[in-house]
């Protein structure tokens, strides 16, 4: 087969993974969706994915959380259909995410609560010759109103 069975392709993205993005909306490689669909559902054949978190005690089971996201998906086989989607020096590009989190720690079950962002793309955000959006986070309301996420979820994500 050409193709990877769906069940067994990678995807980025969401509560458990680049919590700054979408689930499945990152990826693959530099390929940005642009048909407006409100459906993303990008996946690949490799993952490559990377998490730093520093956790603290706030007060009794409450803890806090700050981090950062890195990873990406691509396809091993070109997809014409997807361009910059295959994996090639060009193309190893990572998004990046961050953000604050709390924890409730009800041993053995934890509660979690991050909000996060996007920080790069793997591609040039729209109209900018960038992939950076660090500066949007504490710049732009009508940005942040739109890319800041909530993530809400049980256990740890790594």
């Amino acid at each position: 087969s050409t193709v990877m069975p769906y069940i067994k392709q990678f995807y980025v993205g969401g509560a458990n993974s680049l919590r700054g993005f979408q689930a499945r909306s990152v990826g693959p490689g530099i390929y940005n969706d642009t048909t407006g669909v409100n459906y993303v559902d990008q996946t690949g054949d490799l993952k490559i994915e990377t998490n730093i978190e520093y956790r603290f005690p706030v007060w009794g089971k409450l803890n806090g959380a700050l981090f950062t996201d890195m990873g990406n998906i691509w396809l091993i086989n070109k997809d014409d259909t997807r361009e910059g989607a295959d994996l090639n020096a060009e193309t190893i590009q990572f998004a990046v995410s961050s953000g604050i989190g709390f924890r409730f720690n009800f041993n053995p079950i934890i509660i979690r609560f991050d909000l996060a962002w996007p920080m790069r793309y793997p591609y040039k955000y729209e109209d900018t010759n960038s992939h950076w959006v660090a500066n949007k986070v504490f710049s732009d309301y009508e940005w942040r109103k739109e890319n800041v996420i909530l993530n809400i979820s049980l256990g740890y994500p790594f």
